[in-house]
């Protein structure tokens, strides 16, 4: 589910590589309303060897990722034109 580059990145940098990749590529394919059927594989995040804050293909949007408490992270993907509110809970 990741490109080559992708996979490099993971291996190079370990574990929290793995999971800000993960949630990232989560976050895009729900962001278009497809979810993992969609296929990982079929966009890329990393750039000069470095993970991505937009992405303008297949569609334009950016990453917030945001820790929702001490090793907890999630991450949100959007729109260049939407502004994401969050609650604290």
């Amino acid at each position: 589910f990741f490109s080559p580059e992708e996979a490099a990145y993971v291996d190079a940098r370990g574990e929290e590589a793995f999971f800000d990749l993960w949630t990232r590529k989560e976050a895009f394919v729900k962001y278009i309303g497809e979810g993992i059927a969609y296929g990982l594989h079929r966009f890329n995040l990393i750039r000069d060897g470095r993970i991505v804050d937009r992405l303008e293909h297949p569609v334009p949007c950016g990453f917030r990722t945001l820790s929702l408490a001490e090793g907890v992270y999630c991450c949100v993907c959007a729109g260049k034109r939407e502004r994401v509110w969050i609650k604290k809970l």
